[in-house]
């Protein structure tokens, strides 16, 4: 999947420049990099786990608000429908190893795909070997409340053959209040010593501890990978 974001000031109706996209998700069998402990999350022995940085990415806009991302579908896992998280960064400060620190975050939110899109996707290999249970989009809480008051967070996407396995390329908009701050806690944080699971973060051992979204990034440690599984 290719996946074009674009941020716009809700209070001009212009491309909001200087922003910086946040994105991750898990891989096609519903795994997640980058996180330990997550509830379905592979073999929570594997401590590696915690340097991954596949299918994170953080990316500036360009001139219209704009950036690109070539990445996959997500698959699915326990309680969740496919989705990809998303954060919004503004004022921040790129540090050499290519994160970021500092600034503010106007968004948190999550993209989801058509259900006739999923179906396809979801008998392609390797998502088809996934034995996750498959939560669709109408029994996901989550993909409720963010169609709530007349939101819409489904990709619009255009099929780049005629066989599905040959990608998608998917678009959307982002319409933020550029002053606004949203709080967040991530699961985990990315410094010049690799990856750290938060220890007053969403997912600890044992499943889920502290809370979603009552404490901000911990100061100095955002970037690539600031927004963890939790972290929105």
């Amino acid at each position: 999947m290719r996946l074009a974001v674009q941020v716009v000031d809700v209070d001009t109706c212009e491309p909001a420049t200087g922003t910086w996209i946040d994105l991750w998700s898990c891989n096609s069998t519903g795994v997640y990099g980058g996180v330990l402990y997550y509830p379905g999350n592979g073999d929570p022995n594997v401590l590696s786990v915690i340097n991954v940085t596949t299918l994170r990415g953080v990316q500036p806009t360009d001139d219209d608000g704009i950036a690109v991302f070539d990445t996959l579908v997500p698959g699915h896992y326990s309680g969740r429908a496919n989705h990809v998280h998303a954060l919004v960064h503004h004022d921040v400060t790129v540090e050499k190893n290519g994160t970021i620190t500092g600034g503010h975050v106007s968004h948190v939110g999550q993209l989801y795909f058509d259900q006739s899109l999923l179906e396809k996707i979801e008998k392609t290999e390797p998502y088809a070997t996934n034995t996750q249970t498959w939560m669709k989009n109408a029994a996901d809480g989550l993909f409720s409340a963010g169609t709530a008051g007349g939101d819409d967070p489904v990709v619009r996407y255009a099929m780049l053959g005629d066989d599905i396995e040959n990608g998608i390329y998917a678009w959307m908009r982002f319409g933020v209040s550029v002053d606004a701050v949203r709080r967040y806690n991530p699961a985990a944080y990315l410094d010049e010593k690799g990856g750290h699971q938060n220890p007053t973060g969403p997912v600890q051992p044992g499943g889920f501890g502290g809370g979603m979204g009552g404490f901000p990034a911990p100061p100095g440690r955002g970037g690539g990978m600031g927004g963890r599984p939790g972290g929105g």
